[in-house]
């Protein structure tokens, strides 16, 4: 168990699903990445696939295409022309979510505890988008990495929520089958009969 830092008061948390809270309303989806020293990633096929999914799922949100969605999507904020994504990490290599790397429109790599080189870009987005004020944290781990990179974001003037259902959770290295099937449900909630794994357990993780 990591030593923990306390959240500021200030950072929203949020349980509510796609349909309540798309990440496509948000102005900036920030991917916090765990740290390989921290979390060593186990050599297991469920865990990759658990990976996967959560990546499969964040995309879709993303993007938010009712045409690959089992249900009927909120409409777009008006305000929100286009989410970007930004992955912060403390390494230099992106390994956990490496999925979502390419739809990554910045990639901040081998930041401090406080994550200060994630600062910076945030100061230079809120000076040249001022308009851009809400940011959503997903990646993981909840207990470590996302509530440092939340409370970088926080500290910068933004109007910041961390979105659990697209956080990993130190549970995943204890308790893998019970939180690969609880996923593995939502994906097939939230993506209907592109959701269905076939009988090898094998997808492809695809932009909507």
């Amino acid at each position: 168990m990591v030593e923990s830092m306390p959240l500021d008061p200030k950072v929203k948390i949020s349980d509510l699903d796609m349909s309540e809270l798309p990440l496509y309303n948000f102005h900036v989806v920030v991917l916090a990445e765990p740290d390989p020293e921290t979390w060593v990633m186990p050599d297991d096929e469920k865990f990759s696939q658990l990976l996967e999914m959560y990546s499969e799922l964040i995309i879709n949100d993303v993007i938010g295409d009712a045409e690959n969605l089992n249900f009927v999507p909120m409409p777009r904020a008006e305000d929100v022309k286009e989410t970007i994504i930004i992955m912060a990490g403390e390494d230099m290599v992106i390994d956990f979510f490496k999925d979502l790397e390419p739809y990554s429109r910045y990639v901040v790599k081998s930041d401090n505890y406080e994550f200060e080189n994630l600062r910076v870009l945030l100061d230079g987005i809120a000076k040249n988008n001022p308009t851009w004020t809400r940011i959503g944290i997903v990646g993981g781990v909840y207990e470590d990495e996302v509530v440092r990179v939340a409370n970088a974001i926080q500290a910068a003037g933004f109007d910041t929520t961390i979105v659990k259902r697209h956080c990993i959770s130190e549970d995943i290295f204890i308790n893998l089958d019970n939180v690969w099937d609880a996923i593995n449900a939502e994906r097939k909630r939230i993506l209907g009969e592109r959701g269905q794994l076939d009988e090898d357990n094998d997808f492809d993780v695809e932009a909507a």
